[in-house]
C-alpha cells in the first residue's frame, strides 16, 4: 500500500484545484460576456428607435441616454449584492414641478402588510389598478389627474414579478425595476411609461 507523504498530497490537490479554478473562471468570463452582449444588443435597439446613444462605462453596465422634448434621459443598471436584486433604472431631471411628491409600488407581499397598516394613502378608485399598487403623494388631485386610465394600463402592464417602483418630485421622474432588463418588449413597456408619465405632468403643470 503506497504512503503519501503531506507534501505528496498537498501537491496532487493543487494539480486538482488549479485546472478547476481556471475552468471555473473561464466559465464565470464567457457568462458574463454573453450577458453583457445581450444588455448591449437591446440598448443599441432602444438607442435607434429614440435616436439616442450607448455610453460604456468602466466596470460597470452600458447605459442608454437619449433626449425627450429637449430634457436628457439616462436608462441604466446596477448591480445586485448579496440581499438585493440588480436594478433597471428610468431617470429624467427636471425642476417643472413645485413641492409635488408621488410613490407608487406595484403591489407585493411586502407593500400588502403596509395596506394592513393604512400606507396607501391614496387611491384611483378604480378596483383593478388600486388592488394592485400603493400610491403616496403630496396632492391627490394632481395624482388623479395623472394617472390616467392610459398610464393606469401601462403601470399594470409591467410584470409584478419586477416590483416597479415609480417616484416623482420637484427634481423628476424616476422608474425601478428589481431586475436587468434584456429584452426588447420588455424595454418598450418601461421606457413607455416612463414617458407618458412625462408627458402627463407636462400637461398637467402647464409645460407645454
Amino acid at each position: 500500500m503506497t504512503n503519501y507523504m503531506p507534501n505528496e498530497l498537498f501537491g496532487n490537490f493543487l494539480l486538482f484545484l488549479i485546472p478547476a479554478i481556471f475552468i471555473g473562471v473561464t466559465l464565470v468570463i464567457i457568462l458574463v460576456k454573453r450577458e453583457y452582449k445581450k444588455t448591449i444588443r437591446v440598448l443599441e435597439g432602444q438607442a435607434i428607435k429614440r435616436n439616442g446613444r450607448v455610453v460604456s462605462v468602466f466596470l460597470a453596465y452600458p447605459k442608454l441616454i437619449f433626449n425627450y422634448h429637449a430634457n436628457e434621459i439616462t436608462v441604466y443598471f446596477t448591480a445586485g449584492s448579496k440581499y438585493s436584486p440588480p436594478h433597471t433604472h428610468f431617470n429624467l431631471t427636471f425642476n417643472i414641478l413645485s413641492n409635488q411628491k408621488m410613490f407608487i409600488f406595484k403591489e407585493g407581499t411586502l407593500s400588502k402588510i403596509g395596506k394592513m397598516f393604512g400606507l396607501q394613502d391614496i387611491q384611483i378608485d378604480y378596483d383593478s389598478f388600486d388592488k394592485e399598487v400603493i400610491i403616496r403623494g403630496t396632492d391627490e388631485y394632481f395624482i388623479k389627474s395623472i394617472l390616467t386610465i392610459d398610464i393606469q394600463d401601462k403601470i399594470l402592464s409591467i410584470d409584478k414579478k419586477l416590483n416597479l417602483y415609480i417616484k416623482l418630485d420637484e427634481t423628476g421622474l424616476e422608474l425601478t425595476v428589481a431586475d436587468i432588463i434584456r429584452d426588447d418588449q420588455t424595454f418598450d413597456k418601461f421606457i413607455d411609461l416612463g414617458l407618458a408619465l412625462f408627458d402627463k405632468i407636462r400637461e398637467k403643470s402647464g409645460s407645454y
